[in-house]
């Protein structure tokens, strides 16, 4: 459909009850209906409080720097009815430039919605991180912390990321910290043992700790002991396990992969104690290791992300 010239929008801006045109910059006319985007955004009150040149045969129209890609878009975020799919990034920039531009907070909050959506968050947790904290996106500043834990601090500092140039420098320092102190909170896991034994139910005992206080004949491997929390443990074991703390603190800590081939290597230490082929050490290490998992959930998601919003 055409008029006078130009370009007329889809529906619903093609609405002739509508008492408004916005131009995009590329001509096509849109007709919206001016209460809808007086409430959606203070800029539009204030635009639409400007008298208009308007004849009796026209509507006042409204000449707009934004192409009619982008202004479709952004008036369908305004409008009542489904919200457009928005699929790429650059369309996301894009709407949360003219978003800024017009105050549209709506179209902010929306945009934050699909962001995670649309990048994905563990490849790029540096940009989503800055964005977030841009667009005081609590949600997606979580979710970009946390995948950051993927990666090594190095890795973090040479990860390109447009948006770190709005955003302040204690934001990303708390990025950071965050990554810091969930690192030490896995860290500290291999040296503060108690969750090992104690579950909401049960107080547990493992056979490979239990070995460490037999007065059995053992294999060298097996009697040289070391104390952790006021618990003797074989000294391959608290190898094993200071090995990982310092995975811990050297990677990022979701990035520790607890497979059982490390658990394998560690007891084929063992191999020449009679004792310990008695015994299920294999069976208890992998219990060990379905718990310690559970527990390195629980320190990551006890750490708090401090933000500025």
């Amino acid at each position: 459909m055409r008029e006078a010239n130009q370009d007329v929008a889809s529906s619903p801006f093609d609405d002739p009850d509508a008492d408004i045109i916005l131009q995009s910059s590329n001509n096509v006319n849109f007709h919206v209906y001016s209460v809808i985007l007086k409430l959606a955004s203070p800029i539009f009150r204030d635009m639409f409080s400007i008298p208009q040149p308007a004849t009796q045969a026209t509507k006042p129209t409204i000449k707009m720097e934004e192409d009619s890609t982008t202004l479709d878009m952004m008036l369908r975020l305004c409008y009542p009815g489904p919200d457009p799919l928005v699929t790429e990034y650059k369309q996301v920039t894009s709407i949360l430039r003219v978003a800024e531009k017009y105050d549209l907070d709506g179209v902010v909050e929306k945009m934050g919605r699909d962001y995670p959506q649309v990048l994905r968050v563990e490849n790029s947790p540096v940009e989503a991180f800055a964005m977030a904290c841009r667009y005081r996106w609590k949600e997606v500043a979580i979710s970009a912390a946390k995948a950051s834990l993927l990666y090594t601090t190095d890795e973090l500092l040479e990860l390109e990321a447009e948006a770190l140039k709005s955003i302040t420098g204690m934001d990303y320092h708390r990025l950071f910290q965050y990554h810091h102190a969930c690192r030490q909170a896995c860290q500290n896991l291999t040296t503060q043992v108690d969750w090992m034994f104690y579950s909401s139910i049960s107080i547990d005992s493992y056979s490979f700790e239990r070995h460490a206080n037999s007065a059995t004949p053992k294999a060298k491997r097996c009697s040289d002991v070391k104390q952790l929390r006021y618990r003797n443990f074989p000294s391959w074991w608290c190898n094993y396990m200071e090995g990982i703390g310092m995975q811990f603190m050297l990677q990022g800590p979701a990035a520790v992969r607890l497979t059982e081939k490390t658990l394998q290597d560690a007891v084929s230490s063992i191999s020449g104690c009679k004792l310990c082929k008695d015994m299920d050490n294999f069976g208890d290490m992998y219990k060990f290791l379905e718990r310690f998992r559970t527990q390195i959930d629980r320190a990551i998601a006890s750490v708090e992300l401090e933000l500025s919003f």
